[in-house]
């Protein structure tokens, strides 16, 4: 990504309703898919600024990698520990480290050579019976400013996804589209409207944030009983 936008992610990360329904969202799977939260270990594979780091953090021993030199940097002004500057794709740890292995929205990047090399590696760091919790974008139709400003290759289809994560070995418990109830709205400003940079609602007012929050909130409510059909982004569960 541009260090623009890792300035602006950080600015906005622990307060922005996408993000704070994001890590809801993954906080609850941790609880949801795993029986020793206390004592588990995390890995956030493309850590980013580390606002869900710093989450989790306190429910499990985490570590976190990523590529950018700029990402780590924040994270270190988060004061994380665990951190390292590592390609998905060539995981600096031994065999079976961890219990679980997020990876939220990287594995679409152009520095991302070969999503099933990364996903392999995911499952080769995960301890028998760990869990992989993947987040990607949807639908190369819907890429804008903002795929660009962030150096997206490419954007999927469920089933795509499905198939890279069962290709390499995994169960899938759960495959589901996401940001399902705003996609009208993201369709909207991204493709008629042509927000510039995915600005759309990244820099809403207090009111607007709280709004938007509520829906994610219920989005989330709904992802706990069925899998939604079509949004902007797809969200996988899957178990080694």
């Amino acid at each position: 990504m541009e260090e623009s936008a890792y300035r602006d992610t950080f600015a906005c990360e622990d307060g922005n309703w996408y993000f704070v329904g994001m890590h809801s969202l993954i906080l609850e799977a941790l609880e949801r898919y795993t029986d020793r939260l206390r004592t588990m270990r995390v890995l956030d594979a493309g850590c980013g600024t580390g606002g869900l780091l710093a989450l989790a953090s306190g429910e499990a021993e985490c570590f976190g990698v990523d590529l950018s030199p700029d990402a780590l940097a924040y994270c270190r002004r988060r004061r994380l520990s665990g951190i390292a500057r590592a390609e998905v794709g060539h995981l600096p740890f031994g065999g079976e480290r961890f219990d679980v292995v997020t990876s939220i929205d990287v594995l679409y990047h152009r520095r991302v050579e070969d999503e099933a090399t990364a996903i392999r590696e995911f499952r080769r760091v995960l301890k028998p019976g760990g869990v992989l919790l993947l987040h990607l974008p949807a639908y190369e139709w819907l890429a804008g400013d903002f795929d660009r400003l962030v150096h997206t290759r490419r954007r999927y289809r469920r089933r795509q996804v499905e198939e890279l994560v069962a290709g390499a070995g995994f169960t899938i418990l759960r495959s589901s589209y996401r940001n399902s109830l705003l996609f009208p709205a993201v369709v909207l400003f991204r493709k008629i409207i042509r927000v510039e940079k995915g600005r759309e609602f990244k820099e809403s007012g207090p009111a607007l944030n709280r709004a938007l929050g509520a829906v994610l909130r219920l989005e989330n409510a709904l992802l706990r009983r069925i899998d939604l059909p079509f949004g902007s982004a797809i969200w996988v569960v899957a178990r080694k």
